[in-house]
């Protein structure tokens, strides 16, 4: 029986099976876990480095020269991470068969193996380099808006583009790590606000998420009846507590009516949609997908969206995801809407165009395309 085929991903950002910090994150990790149902071995290489892309001509090892390193097994026995050199980050790239590089170029790969830009949106600057540099023999990209996105802008070689949907997680509650969740649904219950007068907003803290907009949102809506936003607490950084401030000032007097969760382990997000009666996606940016109005519609709860990106052919597919454009249009949209769960036979359509097996069969065939052997 020969050796198990080898696949390293190279990330600026921690990707983790469970406690995971943004869609691409959670993208990378399903697509860890289909390589592995499929017979590979993965390793997982952080670096601080690539969260700068940097430019193909410059040599992989010399672009993490003086930046610390970690790399670990993906789910292997021992989660724990060990530290790595550039030289020998270097060494398993170059004995690798497939390297995926999360939404980065990390410099020129020194390598025969088959290298793949896990590109989740063509939003930010780092992704547009790294589409821009090329070095890449294929583009895996989670919907058919950002693979014509990225067959528009073009680059300096042609690169096979694949949609890899991203896949469902099983929601699985763990008692512990609800406790938050309980608790804070005890409070908005005892306050006297009702599911369908609670609004959800379940981003991180970017500017672009749309958080001031949620917020005159909610302005609006306490013209006429008591609301709230259950809204999800920033990590601890210096610009993720810069922009709840910032939007916090210009909504003053509501401090009251906003909720704040915890960051979640990724199983125990789904619980969190059950706390409200409408999911807010008010996103400036022009979404790549838009991992969140599915997972909503799936628990039930509709969505309310600007149709930016990705969010509007959502919208087209499915009646669950509805649009609006500003906030007097999102408001009464919301107003309308919030409380009124989504049909079975709608949930059961999201679920099966972005499950476990959909995800499995489009790595499948991208891997049948582009590597030997798999």
């Amino acid at each position: 029986m020969g050796a198990r085929p080898a696949a390293i991903v190279l990330t600026p950002y921690a990707v983790d099976p469970v406690l995971v910090r943004g869609g691409a994150q959670r993208v990378a990790a399903d697509l860890c876990d289909r390589l592995t149902e499929l017979d590979w071995t993965v390793q997982v290489i952080e670096c601080l480095a690539w969260r700068d892309t940097i430019d193909s001509r410059e040599s992989f090892v010399a672009g993490m020269a003086g930046h610390v390193a970690t790399t670990r097994g993906w789910r292997a026995a021992s989660s724990s991470t060990a530290a790595i050199s550039a030289a020998d980050a270097g060494a398993a790239v170059g004995a690798a068969q497939l390297v995926m590089v999360l939404d980065r170029a990390v410099g020129r790969l020194d390598t025969m193996a088959h290298h793949v830009l896990l590109l989740s949106n063509l939003v930010y600057d780092n992704e547009r380099r790294a589409a821009a540099y090329g070095g890449h023999d294929a583009a895996w990209v989670p919907s058919d808006y950002v693979a014509r996105l990225l067959t528009a802008a073009g680059g300096p070689t042609s690169v096979d583009v694949h949609v890899v949907p991203p896949a469902l997680a099983d929601s699985r509650c763990d008692a512990t790590a609800h406790e938050p969740l309980r608790t804070l649904d005890e409070r908005l219950t005892a306050v006297g606000v009702p599911r369908e007068r609670r609004l959800l907003f379940p981003h991180r803290a970017d500017p672009g998420k749309g958080l001031t907009m949620a917020l005159a949102v909610l302005q609006r809506l306490l013209e006429e009846d008591r609301w709230v936003v259950v809204a999800v607490r920033p990590e601890e950084s210096a610009d993720a507590d810069a922009v709840v401030d910032e939007a916090m000032q210009g909504a003053a007097g509501i401090a009251e009516h906003v909720f704040w969760a915890p960051w979640l382990p990724q199983p125990e997000v789904y619980c969190l949609y059950g706390l409200a009666g409408v999911t807010l996606m008010p996103t400036t940016l022009e979404e790549g997908f838009g991992l969140v109005a599915v997972e909503s519609v799936t628990r039930g709860v509709p969505v309310v969206a600007r149709p930016a990106g990705n969010l509007r052919l959502l919208a087209e597919r499915f009646p669950g995801v509805h649009t609006a454009d500003g906030v007097t249009d999102m408001v009464r949209v919301a107003a309308a809407v919030s409380g009124r769960p989504v049909p079975p036979e709608q949930r059961r359509a999201v679920c099966a165009a972005f499950s476990v097996d959909a995800q499995r069969a489009a790595v499948t065939a991208a891997l049948a395309e582009a590597v030997s052997g798999a």
